[in-house]
């Protein structure tokens, strides 16, 4: 039961939970957000540490932030559910989520080829929270500037998704 719940499909269910049963006051909402997420980061970041000192591989020190684990799933929670209190249907906010939305499967597909470089040119001069929130929005960025270059090529859709 529980591996049907976890990972990619875990998820969905929790976001299709959030959206279906929690209705919370910004005030609540973010009560319970902001100390998720910040447990879940502490346990990457610790996590992280102590890998990168045995090692330095990023596939062994990018082990405390698979989807499956729980430090993962507290920070998509707080998200989640802060994400559910935003509300907007127009203006710049809007066309920035939308165009990253368009953009968000191109961004997954080339995210991986990312990490390793860009972990190797930013660990050794950056301490371990400044390495992971580097990499992470160095990652975003690139990932969202190549994915909009590739989708203005002709039949960028069978590239991009």
């Amino acid at each position: 039961m529980v591996y049907y719940n976890a990972g990619y499909i875990g998820f969905l269910i929790m976001a299709h939970y959030i959206r279906t049963y929690i209705d919370w006051s910004w005030k609540k909402t973010l009560q319970i957000a902001i100390p998720l997420f910040l447990l879940g980061y502490g346990i990457s970041v610790i996590g992280f540490y102590q890998l990168s000192l045995t090692s330095s591989d990023p596939y062994i020190v990018e082990q405390p932030w698979r989807f499956c684990t729980p430090n993962c799933a507290l920070m998509t929670f707080a998200l989640f559910i802060i994400f559910k209190k935003i509300s907007f249907s127009s203006g710049m906010l809007y066309k920035s989520i939308a165009s990253i939305s368009r953009l968000s499967y191109g961004m997954y597909l080339m995210h991986y080829m990312l990490l390793a470089l860009l972990y190797r040119v930013l660990a050794p001069h950056l301490n371990t929270p400044a390495t992971i929130f580097g990499v992470t929005t160095v990652t975003y960025v690139a990932c969202y500037v190549l994915t909009w270059l590739l989708s203005k090529l002709p039949k960028s859709k069978y590239i991009i998704g």
